[in-house]
């Protein structure tokens, strides 16, 4: 396909720029803030859990989300054999929460490097931690690129394709392995987390970010840890201890406006959904872009950790804010508690043989007014039976959030599994909408069903955009261009690619009819071209259209 262009020279250098530019960071971090969709999500490798710092929605609005004590993240509760004697008598679950498991470079693939690191004498919670042994990458760094590890490639090897989906992943590693102090003076569980991050930029993904963590169980590594009376308590499982384990998603001191300390967050749960979030009580924050309204934060596991024929489930949501919704118990911050086989005993939930003396050991066997049941974890998990099983609920108690998935057993050394989830970010319907008094006549708010239809609409689509491996419609890539100078012109000629290049969310919504019920996307969906001048670059916002063509209109071989 050919186009003789009569303008000045100038274009062809413009032009070659217009291609070959792209982000290119250079620059070696620990923290990055994603750019990839309109979620600004500040992700950590640094001293503290994965999201501890602040984050922003939409990107660049100054509607800040920061993340004080606690952390944002992944944790684990763990029942082992730490002596080898054939019995699990130690349960530890760091009282850290999330910053219980900091950034860290704890993985298998780098075993050798972390051998070397410890036998040259390094403090190996410092050493694992250097930005040269770990780090946040992004695919939209060109020096990442180049430097991608194993953990983040195909096949976990260093000549696999790099595992990028969407308009930037970013992937990072963390773990405890190495950590020198502990709750309870046991050693630490001895994970590694490894952590990857997809920003898919079409339709409600914008407001999403899809995660996916790797957990591998390297407690071998607490062998090398800093803390001698740590060692000596291992020293009988050199290769590592077998786990019981569940898995914690944790927002602590999570706020949606510019304070973290100073908030009014609550939450909100759909027990059939599994769906958690964090949401602002009175709908509006000051200094917030859209008239000040607030969004809302929710979770949601797309694909929980399976191992060996066993699927964790959703065993329930443990809130705090040192109150009580609905006359409800006093809220406790489950991690927090010393009692490490009783945080334990709650992960579990209605898995625990024993609720009766859970719900006491818990909340003094005080009643659910959910469920009229004793309370065992606020809200705890609602069965299908339950009133309000297939509605929101909500409260106050939204300060600290902890969203339980139980139970892996049998989990040896090296053993790894996997689980998948979404992050969304997503404004309410009918806003601002301000939460009513809890009173008992309020648990069941009409109003609250409405406000969170736009939180679930999300789940949906994040589930069904999951289970086709993220596959979204794809926008045509600008073919390389070839340009030729001539007298007072310049001849421009590129190929006809997009022309012959099917559009994979074509075959996907073959099988998910329902998100195209008439029909209308195309297989080969390319439309046309439209060429611009520009002296600055691809972002000038003066930038001259001078040529475009269109399938539709039959003009794709018209000559200027």
């Amino acid at each position: 396909m050919q186009k003789n262009m009569h303008f000045l020279s100038k274009l062809i250098l413009v032009t070659l720029v217009m291609y070959l530019a792209g982000p290119a960071y250079g620059i070696m971090t620990r923290v990055r803030s994603s750019q990839g969709n309109n979620v600004q999500l500040e992700i950590h490798s640094d001293e503290s859990s994965v999201f501890c710092g602040t984050s922003m929605f939409p990107k660049g609005s100054g509607n800040l989300i920061p993340s004080f004590e606690g952390g944002w993240g992944n944790c684990i509760a763990v029942a082992r054999d730490i002596n080898g004697d054939g019995a699990m008598e130690d349960s530890c679950h760091g009282s850290g929460r999330a910053r219980s498991i900091p950034g860290s470079n704890c993985s298998l693939e780098s075993y050798a490097e972390l051998e070397a690191l410890f036998n040259s004498g390094e403090r190996m919670d410092q050493a694992a931690n250097r930005i040269e042994h770990n780090r946040v990458w992004s695919t939209l760094d060109t020096d990442d690129l180049a430097d991608w590890p194993p953990e983040f490639r195909a096949g976990r090897t260093a000549s696999g394709a790099i595992n990028k989906i969407g308009a930037e992943t970013i992937s990072t590693r963390l773990g405890d392995c190495f950590s020198s102090s502990f709750t309870g003076g046991v050693p630490p569980r001895g994970v590694s987390f490894e952590y990857s991050f997809y920003f898919l930029n079409f339709g409600e993904s914008n407001n999403m970010v899809y995660g996916h963590l790797f957990i591998r169980n390297m407690s071998e590594y607490l062998k090398w840890s800093p803390n001698e009376a740590f060692r000596t308590q291992v020293a009988n499982t050199p290769n590592g201890q077998k786990w019981n384990f569940c898995l914690n998603y944790f927002t602590g001191y999570f706020g949606i406006g510019s304070n973290a300390v100073s908030m009014d967050e609550g939450w909100a749960m759909h027990p059939a959904k599994e769906i958690v979030a964090v949401t602002d009580r009175d709908g509006m924050e000051d200094g917030f872009t859209q008239g000040g309204i607030a969004f809302s934060v929710g979770h949601k596991m797309l694909r929980a950790p399976q191992f060996k024929g066993q699927q964790a489930i959703f065993t329930g949501m443990h809130g705090m804010r040192w109150g009580s919704d609905f006359g409800g118990p006093q809220t406790r911050d489950l991690f927090q508690t010393s009692d490490a086989g009783l945080v334990y005993r709650a992960c579990l939930g209605e898995l625990y043989p024993n609720l009766d003396e859970l719900a006491n050991q818990m909340y003094g066997g005080q009643l659910n007014p959910l469920t009229g049941r004793p309370c065992w974890g606020w809200p705890g998990q609602l069965r299908p039976t339950d009133q309000y099983y297939n509605l929101w609920v909500w409260g106050n108690q939204g300060r600290t959030q902890n969203a339980i998935y139980a139970e892996i057993t049998d989990f040896g050394p090296r053993d790894s599994t996997s689980c998948d989830y979404v992050l969304m970010f997503v404004y309410p319907a009918n806003a601002p909408y301000v939460y009513k008094t809890l009173d008992i006549a309020n648990i069941y708010d009409p109003d609250l069903q409405v406000h969170m239809v736009p939180m679930q609409n999300h789940a949906e689509v994040a589930q069904v955009v999951y289970d086709g491996a993220y596959i979204l419609p794809e926008t045509p890539v600008a073919p390389p261009l070839t340009i030729v100078p001539g007298d007072r012109k310049v001849t421009i000629t590129w190929s006809n690619v997009n022309l012959n290049t099917p559009d994979a969310y074509y075959f996907f919504i073959q099988q998910h009819p329902e998100i195209d019920p008439d029909g209308l996307y195309r297989e080969y969906d390319f439309e046309g071209y439209r060429l611009y001048r520009s002296f600055v670059g691809p972002s000038d916002s003066h930038s001259e259209l001078i040529f475009d063509c269109s399938l539709s209109d039959n003009n794709i071989h018209r000559q200027l």
